[in-house]
């Protein structure tokens, strides 16, 4: 199975890291009210999958272990200091610079000061401070006692996240400024777009009386679409071969639609067929399992009309024969030879007769 390389979306959590940009321009705003000196806090990550069925409902990721670092702690005016374990990363005082003076800090700044705090936990073997692993809802829930900026990272995956390349590193203050105050329950979710492509093969073979035959038909044009949406561009399109089978390895878990475009000459276009790929990997054609993760689309054979002989008519001569007898007919001619030799009879008599009435 292939794994494919895009990345959930930094920019979505960009409003959930750290300080918004609304908040950071109201900040001077919130400077009497300070935090209440050891209040409990809860961190909630939540992995979801909004793309891979291609609808309205996501699909929660769940298997994936979650740890949780300390990156700088934080006092109750709201001020952060760098941990010690996480001194001279790049990009991480500037942050926390930007965050104290109200800049902007923008999405691109919080991903690298991650991916850099991420490196320095495996050069230094920095331990986290708690680890969870995401549930059936896709979400990990973090108790913490010690205010502070906080990274989340993925360390390990089973189950659905096994389909799931790892999530980037994930930057967030706990608890976080608000337009409203401090909110001690900070929410983290997570879009994720990684997933795997699972082997699927797809067969063309001839159709005859309704039955699927060994013959294979190459030539044919066809796409699958998504089930959700068959109007949008094709996930995959390609003309068959008469050898190999095709195999895809492009589609994440979803219902298609498999269609031909174009049947080739002495076939007749066969009927779309509905299928569904499982977080499994698993095909499905109207809830039945297909053997091997294959599809076989038939094309009927296109039937050809054989002429019937015409029976002759005799009162419509065959044309280009000008009405005349055909060749080896005898029949008229004896009829003119029998009217000859009558006529010839009747007048040999009528001589006689004459001859006879003179003497």
């Amino acid at each position: 199975m292939k794994k494919f390389g895009r990345r959930f979306l930094a920019p979505m959590l960009a409003g959930t890291l750290l300080f918004g940009m609304a908040v950071q321009a109201e900040a001077s705003s919130y400077a009497g009210i300070n935090l209440e000196d050891n209040k409990s806090c809860s961190l909630q990550v939540t992995l979801a999958d909004t793309d891979t069925y291609h609808s309205t409902s996501a699909v929660y990721i769940d298997g994936a272990t979650l740890s949780l670092y300390k990156a700088a702690d934080m006092e109750t005016d709201g001020t952060c200091t760098v941990s010690p374990q996480f001194a001279g990363v790049s990009g991480l005082n500037s942050v926390l610079e930007k965050r104290s003076s109200g800049t902007e800090v923008k999405a691109e700044e919080l991903e690298a000061a991650a991916e850099a705090a991420s490196a320095r936990i495996d050069e230094a073997n920095i331990p986290g401070v708690d680890t969870k692993t995401t549930g059936s809802d896709g979400t990990a829930t973090f108790s913490i006692s010690d205010y502070g900026i906080y990274l989340v990272r993925e360390t390990a995956q089973s189950g659905t996240a096994a389909h799931y390349t790892n999530m980037a590193p994930v930057l967030t203050d706990v608890p976080k400024l608000e337009e409203g105050g401090w909110t001690f329950d900070v929410v983290l979710n997570t879009k994720m777009t990684d997933n795997t492509g699972f082997n699927i093969t797809v067969k063309k073979r001839a159709m005859k009386d309704n039955k699927i035959t060994d013959t294979r038909v190459a030539g044919a044009k066809l796409q699958i679409v998504r089930a959700a949406d068959p109007g949008a561009a094709a996930e995959e399109e390609w003309t068959t071969v008469e050898h190999p089978d095709h195999i895809t390895d492009k589609l994440a878990p979803g219902k298609y639609i498999l269609q031909e475009v174009e049947a080739p000459e002495g076939y007749d276009k066969a009927a779309d067929i509905v299928f569904e790929i499982t977080r499994e990997g698993k095909v499905l054609i109207g809830g039945k399992e297909q053997t091997g993760a294959e599809i076989t689309m038939g094309d009927p054979v296109t039937e050809k009309e054989t002429e019937k002989p015409q029976k002759p008519n005799p009162s419509n001569p065959a044309p280009g024969n000008g009405g005349r007898p055909k060749t080896g007919d005898n029949s008229h001619i004896l009829l003119y030879v029998i009217l000859a030799l009558a006529a010839l009879c009747a007048a040999i008599g009528s001589v006689i007769w004459r001859r006879k009435k003179t003497v």
